[in-house]
């Protein structure tokens, strides 16, 4: 699903992954404007890791799956350029090395999880750089920083018609609807 050239509105990004019973994975990708509504959405196959990737990438497969295959995958099929991209799941950090969008773990501060450290696909660790904004916890690659600014901006904006963890769920029941219609097809 896509709007029309909507370039001079701010495109926020959501992005997430979901772990099936089986092993599975399946991201999803919502792009919206600064009232929440939906310009863009995709979402992959189920993806696994092999027992070969398994070994191979060690501590680091999660990063690797979640941020270099699926991550990627979506953001390449973009149609719309965001201006950031928001994640729920901290593996999703590592697609960071790989697009100019700066993406941003939230976290709800009452479930925030300690996150300082982030390792990119190949394994290398950078730090994180936390702050709070109202009731989230916000992360980015240090890297990034001089990017703070702006996001607080945008995020502010964006929270005054839409919670900041709203479209996760959107996803997550979007990639639900898409999997029930598979099968029933």
């Amino acid at each position: 699903m896509t709007g029309q050239n909507l370039q001079s509105t701010p495109v926020l990004a959501f992005l997430t992954v979901s772990e099936g019973e089986d092993g599975n994975c399946f991201g999803g990708l919502l792009a919206v404007n600064l009232s929440g509504r939906p310009l863009e959405f995709h979402c992959t196959a189920p993806v696994r890791a092999n027992r070969a990737q398994q070994i191979l990438f060690g501590r680091t497969l999660q990063a690797f799956v979640y941020g270099e295959q699926i991550s990627q995958a979506l953001l390449a099929g973009m149609e719309l350029v965001p201006v950031v991209i928001c994640t729920d799941k901290a593996p999703v950090l590592a697609v960071q090395v790989h697009v100019d969008p700066t993406v941003v773990l939230v976290q709800c501060e009452e479930k925030a999880e300690e996150i300082t450290l982030a390792k990119d696909t190949a394994g290398e660790v950078t730090a994180g750089m936390s702050w709070q904004t109202g009731s989230f916890r916000l992360t980015i690659d240090h890297r990034r920083e001089q990017h703070r600014a702006e996001i607080e901006q945008l995020v502010e904006l964006f929270g005054e018609t839409v919670d900041l963890d709203e479209p996760f769920e959107r996803i997550r029941e979007a990639i639900q609807e898409a999997q029930r219609s598979a099968r029933a097809a």
